[in-house]
């Protein structure tokens, strides 16, 4: 196994996971988890759902460890009132952390200053709806989506979905906060935060960055501003 990369304040690390690449079956992960992220696990209606959430938790655990040479199992968390989680006791350095899964991908991205948040969506067609764009995204975010070809319409739909999904998650106030009260501008296969009207001092405190995976996928990160570097890691298992 290679050397694990070394975290620093100034430095965001992401990592992408194939879930149909790992040789590892899902019980291997479920050796990893608590006892009540198992039984969060055994809820899911369908298998396929309770094994991918089975693998990310597992790998959550598993990079943390690396992270503070500590064993997986041994870790403790607690979630914030809005359902994010975070390390119970919080180490120094703080390290803080985020997750998403769709389809074949695990997503996990870590941070040691301030927080950060992540999504990753399989493009679903059933989702791309105009109206449903007009329920969950902005007035500016809404025109622009509409203002675009047909045939791009949905990877712009899922490209503004997860951008919005990441800054909802990096600020860690989940539904709490309104889809529509901030703006993400999508430019050059870039995102940035634009607007947010719930606190205007927001929008200078949080970077973004689209994360490319295959076709078929949309994938956003939102950080802090202060992070110099992003650091992009496949994991192999």
């Amino acid at each position: 196994m290679s050397p694990h990369p070394l975290l620093s304040s100034e430095t965001l690390h992401l990592w992408t996971v194939q879930v149909s690449e790992l040789r590892d079956s899902p019980s291997e992960w479920e050796s990893l988890l608590s006892t009540e992220e198992r039984e969060r696990s055994a809820r899911f209606h369908r298998k396929e759902d309770g094994e991918r959430f089975v693998l990310a938790h597992g790998l959550l655990r598993l990079l943390i460890g690396r992270y503070l040479s500590q064993t997986p199992e041994s870790l403790r968390f607690v979630i914030n009132p809005f359902g994010k989680p975070q390390l119970f006791p919080l180490p120094e350095p703080p390290l803080r952390f985020n997750i998403s899964h769709s389809g074949d991908y695990v997503l996990l991205a870590f941070v040691e200053t301030g927080q950060v948040g992540v999504d990753v969506e399989v493009h679903r067609n059933e989702l791309v709806q105009t109206e449903l764009g007009r329920d969950i995204f902005s007035d500016s975010e809404y025109e622009f989506l509409i203002s675009q070809p047909l045939k791009k319409q949905k990877e712009v739909f899922f490209d503004l979905w997860t951008g919005k999904e990441a800054v909802l998650k990096a600020r860690g106030m989940g539904l709490s906060l309104d889809l529509k009260s901030f703006d993400i501008k999508l430019s050059d296969n870039k995102v940035s935060l634009t607007e947010t009207r719930d606190d205007l001092t927001e929008a200078k405190r949080w970077q973004m960055r689209i994360i490319s995976l295959n076709e078929g996928y949309s994938a956003a990160a939102a950080f802090d501003a202060k992070i110099e570097t992003v650091e992009v890691y496949k994991f192999w298992g």
